[in-house]
């Protein structure tokens, strides 16, 4: 973690962005003027603050969609450390026992009715008018202003707006036309009850033949107007990508991270191509979604001192007393000094370094504190040292401290009471703690 964690201060939040077939990253207080770059998939992102915002630049959703999950596992680390923290404080506790027993309308110009007089001429004319409007093909402008908003790439705002508001007016233009259309169908239908001739059953003929032209009309026009309803929803979906954008100064909130002591958040970015395409008889249908870009980001509550626990030796010299029996002149058990036994390595059972966090170094500074046992003599550690982690000596740490002992001392006996035998003699004893410490050096490994 202190050779991959990269520190987010607490005003700063990170930024995403596409870019060919990669997420690139940035961190900053101020998204502007971002230099995005490559995210490792060792780094560990460590947040100051309790909760960090992800940030994505914004995508055309004619081309792509973006989701994200989190899910939060426990911190390996700081397990590790609670774990060895407790098992010094249970190794203290176990000899004290024992001394004691997470995006206006336009309004269209309305045709004007056909005359009333039995000359049903006019409503020949206006008819032809209708058909006449209809039998000009959108189609090709249609195609066109889907391709220019599926172009879109969305990289700069000012940009993507100055482009989006000229297909939304040449979208209005189809609006407008369409719009024209329907008005001159509802008046033409409204105009065909007018028609009046001497003859009724003329005029009858006459207005189902109107009534039967109508219809054709207005199935072609409601046939065409599909197109024109499935372009408006798309340009409706990448003016409200490009509103939501333009409120969060060029980005999209992707998601709102708790980052809780003792978890680490995963947080999986994926990138789907989905969105919109044309077909091969140039209609537009959806595209089959296929993965474009994935990014899983790790996030842990940034920590000045780092636990980290390891195994090790130390070099210090220690002696610890020794008790036994020997017989007096009566032939009887008493209690005897026997004498001292010099340890000068001690096996390093359990350590935990407080490493300092310090970016771009391999060589980091800590504070530690551990236990060590030989055989019976219990030996509690504290001092100070250097981990390095550099090619060809990968996580070692030096150190140098004071080490304190536990010693074995008489209860009750005193040197020269008679007793039972030795088993007596290592009933009676107890540990006492060793008020002079003596300075050791330590070699640890094993992170």
């Amino acid at each position: 973690m202190l050779e991959n964690g990269v520190k987010i201060k607490s005003d700063q939040q990170v930024f995403l962005k596409l870019e060919g077939g990669n997420i690139l990253y940035q961190l900053s207080a101020n998204p502007t003027d971002l230099q995005f770059k490559k995210l490792a998939d060792s780094i560990m992102l460590l947040p100051v603050a309790s909760s960090v915002v992800l940030y994505i630049r914004p995508l055309n959703p004619l081309n792509y969609s973006f989701s994200s999950e989190t899910t939060f596992i426990a911190d390996p680390i700081d397990a590790a450390a609670t774990a060895a923290l407790g098992s010094i404080i249970d190794f203290v506790a176990n000899i004290n026992a024992e001394n004691k027993a997470k995006l206006a309308t336009a309004q269209p110009g309305r045709e004007s009715a056909p005359g009333t007089t039995c000359d049903f001429q006019p409503w020949i004319v206006a008819i032809t008018g209708i058909t006449e409007k209809l039998q000009r093909d959108q189609k090709p402008a249609l195609v066109s202003i889907f391709k220019n908003l599926k172009q879109l790439d969305f990289n700069v705002e000012q940009q993507t707006i100055t482009a989006l508001n000229k297909e939304a007016a040449n979208h209005q233009l189809l609006v407008t036309h369409f719009s024209a259309i329907e008005t001159a169908i509802k008046a033409f239908k409204d105009s065909i009850k007018l028609i009046s001739c001497d003859d009724k059953s003329y005029e009858f003929l006459v207005k189902g033949y109107f009534q039967i032209a109508i219809k054709d009309l207005e199935a072609n026009s409601l046939n065409q107007k599909k197109r024109l309803t499935n372009l408006s929803e798309l340009l409706r979906l990448v003016q409200k990508a490009q509103a939501q954008a333009s409120a969060l100064n060029w980005f999209v909130k992707v998601s709102d991270i708790a980052v809780n002591k003792g978890k680490i958040a995963l947080v999986a970015v994926t990138i789907t191509e989905t969105g919109y395409q044309l077909s091969d008889q140039e209609e537009i249908v959806a595209v089959t979604p296929k993965e474009k870009a994935n990014k899983l980001l790790r996030f842990r509550r940034f920590q000045c001192l780092v636990p980290e626990v390891s195994v090790g030796i130390a070099y210090a010299n220690l002696s610890f007393p020794k008790f036994g029996t020997n017989k007096n002149a009566s032939g009887q058990d008493v209690v005897a000094d026997a004498g001292e036994e010099a340890i000068n390595k001690v096996n390093i059972t359990t350590m935990i370094n407080y490493t300092l966090f310090i970016p771009n170094t391999s060589v980091h500074p800590f504070w530690q504190l551990g236990i060590g046992l030989n055989t019976d003599f219990p030996t509690i550690l504290t001092g100070v040292g250097v981990r390095i982690n550099a090619s060809g000596v990968r996580r070692l740490a030096l150190a140098a401290g004071v080490a304190t002992t536990w010693i074995k001392s008489l209860n009750k006996l005193t040197l020269g009471e008679v007793v039972a035998g030795p088993a007596a003699v290592e009933k009676d004893t107890y540990f006492k703690f060793n008020t002079r410490p003596q300075p050791y050096v330590g070699l640890q490994f094993n992170f």
